[in-house]
């Protein structure tokens, strides 16, 4: 790879992996449909390539429709479903699945693109390599998440859809980190030396990555649909029978009650931790890329604790419940920026830092 082609098309290249990431929030939207829809098993194979081209007759509807009634959903759950009803989640998962293929497609064209011209550093193309490597994974992850509820047990392993999400949200702020380095820092006038809070940005991140777990976990086991009271469960703090479950470590990833508990804590600590970093960052002297990054995430905390209480109170209805996942992949993302601008060092000349890009 040339070392110097990498400025001529820096600005290309990160508008691609913006558009990549914006995309890869959309699919977790999408993908939040799919599963409150319960539209996940209404596509009983995989095929990468065939399964592009949705039923275009009325026969290959029925075909469609015969293939997911032998299966244990339509039979335990959805035994009076219609054509028409099941056209209607056969969409959503086809989307999701689209949506995946496109992904896919938006990204390697442009990476092939931009590798045979050489326009990227050496460096860069294996970060990017790893990354188109780790979107096909993902692919393969979400068919083995599907074929957990294709058994006499028609629902889907709440582990695997954790792992399915997480993966995800990884990949989002793999990118996101990738597209940071590339943006050209500017000189800001700072008077005196700034500090950054790399201790706690990296606390926060796991805090939001733990949280966002949880919340995967919540959505596999419907836990969102008990306790609909709030801030008290029913009038306790935490219900009865949070720990029923033998070995204890299961109720903590098993049992709906304390996997609800954990949800509704971590969120009170993202939001306390969140107001903290402001209140912290009126105080000291940070850059401004870590005061950005604290501002924004104290906006978007506060907007994620307030779509959770709503999803909760009101048994998870669509529209809030998939926003609140939405806002949690970009959460998410400006963590990431924290994270980022903590760690990247300003040198200051006559009072003006400049900050390297790595």
């Amino acid at each position: 790879m040339q070392k110097h082609s990498l400025s001529e098309s820096r600005g290309a290249i990160i508008v691609w992996l913006a558009i990549v990431c914006a995309l890869i929030v959309t699919m977790i939207g999408v993908g939040g449909i799919t599963r409150l829809t319960e539209s996940g098993l209404s596509m009983v194979e995989w095929k990468p390539i065939l399964g592009t081209i949705p039923p275009l007759s009325d026969s290959a509807w029925n075909e469609k429709f015969d293939q997911y009634r032998q299966h244990a959903e339509f039979r335990l759950r959805n035994a009076d479903m219609s054509l028409s009803e099941f056209k209607s989640i056969f969409f959503w998962e086809y989307l999701h699945r689209l949506l995946g293929r496109g992904i896919g497609v938006v990204y390697l064209v442009p990476f092939l693109y931009f590798s045979v011209r050489r326009r990227l550093t050496t460096g860069l193309f294996m970060k990017l390599a790893i990354g188109f490597v780790w979107g096909g994974a993902q692919g393969v992850l979400g068919w083995y998440m599907v074929r957990s509820g294709l058994a006499e047990n028609p629902y889907v392993s709440h582990y695997r859809l954790v792992a399915h999400l997480m993966v995800a949200l990884f990949l989002l702020g793999y990118l996101f980190w990738i597209m940071l380095d590339l943006v050209p820092r500017t000189r800001d006038r700072m008077d005196g030396p700034v500090s950054s809070p790399k201790t706690a940005s990296l606390l926060f991140l796991l805090l939001v990555s733990i949280q966002c777990g949880y919340g995967a976990f919540v959505a596999g086991l419907d836990a969102g649909k008990s306790y609909n009271t709030f801030p008290k469960m029913l009038g306790h703090w935490l219900a009865p029978g949070w720990n029923i479950l033998q070995p204890m470590w299961r109720n903590f990833f098993d049992n709906v009650t304390l996997v609800q508990f954990m949800h509704r804590t971590l969120g009170w600590t993202v939001l306390f931790f969140a107001l903290g970093l402001w209140l912290f960052g009126v105080r000291k002297h940070f850059q401004p890329g870590v005061r950005r990054a604290i501002n924004l995430i104290g906006g978007f905390a506060l907007a994620q604790f307030f779509l959770g209480m709503l999803t909760l109170i009101y048994a998870v209805p669509l529209v809030p419940a998939v926003m609140h996942q939405v806002l949690a992949s970009i959460l998410l993302c400006a963590t990431v920026y924290l994270v980022h601008a903590s760690f990247h060092r300003p040198i200051t000349i006559n009072h003006q830092p400049l900050t390297i890009n790595h």
